[in-house]
């Protein structure tokens, strides 16, 4: 649950820079982030559809969306984050699955600690992808980032 958290949790602060940085016009950057969020939406939506997916499934899924976010950040066009809005789906799909599994799995006289830790360490591991985005951003484009 952290490490799926604190990536995509981290990068959608990032989102506006790397919409700035593909050329659009200033009237069409609300527009694309309308897009990327609309795709968060859709993963949302379907994560039901999801409860099927083994734990293989869950690492595929997880794997498509980080390819779908390298090539369409390095795209570097509006029409790559078609592929960043595919990718922000499959995590928000991710994150949802993998919340309900910790809650399944969880007696429910730990369930308060043991959510609050796990908030913790997405907390903390969104921290470290902070920094880790700041120091490769500051020697290139966010789009390497």
């Amino acid at each position: 649950v952290p490490a799926v958290g604190a990536v995509w949790g981290a990068l959608d602060e990032y989102t506006p820079l790397l919409v700035r940085e593909t050329g659009a016009a200033d009237g069409t950057v609300p527009y694309l982030l309308l897009l990327i969020w609309a795709g968060a939406t859709a993963g949302s939506l379907l994560a039901g559809e999801g409860e099927r997916l083994g734990t293989a499934g869950l690492a595929a899924l997880l794997a498509g969306s980080g390819l779908a976010l390298a090539a369409g950040a390095a795209d570097g066009t509006p029409w790559g984050l078609g592929l960043v809005a595919l990718a922000f789906g499959g995590f928000q799909a991710a994150t949802v699955l993998a919340d309900a599994r910790l809650q399944r799995r969880i007696e429910d006289t730990g369930r308060a600690t043991l959510t609050s830790v796990a908030g913790l360490g997405t907390e903390l591991a969104t921290v470290a992808v902070y920094g880790g985005y700041a120091l490769i951003a500051s020697g290139g484009t966010h789009r390497t980032a």
